[in-house]
């Protein structure tokens, strides 16, 4: 899993629910498989951009994770385009915490 050190999240993000999709026969979506080059991202669809196109996920480099316990290259997150997004979003599902200027 990658997550920035700066994230506070303010929902339970339980992954095996999106692992279990993809495994079980009652809920296995379309036949699709996945391996441990697919990552699970956080996203915010549609909140910049008004197209989804699977080669770029917007904000998806705030979250990630995958099936395999070894993570060699973080760049994979952005750049192999087998990002799936997740209904977690920035905002809604956890937040980034920034330094608050309280001297206004």
């Amino acid at each position: 899993m990658f997550i920035r050190p700066d994230l506070l999240f303010k929902k339970d993000l339980k992954i095996d629910n999106f692992f279990n999709l993809y495994k079980f026969e009652k809920t296995k979506m379309l036949n699709l498989e996945i391996d441990d080059t697919y990552f699970f991202t956080s996203s915010n669809i549609f909140k910049r951009i008004p197209v989804a196109d699977p080669r770029y996920i917007n904000e998806c480099d705030l979250l990630a994770f995958h099936s395999s316990h070894v993570l060699n290259n973080l760049e994979l997150t952005v750049i192999n385009n087998k990002n799936i997004p997740i209904d977690y979003q920035i905002n809604k599902d956890f937040i980034i915490l920034r330094d608050i200027d309280n001297t206004q």
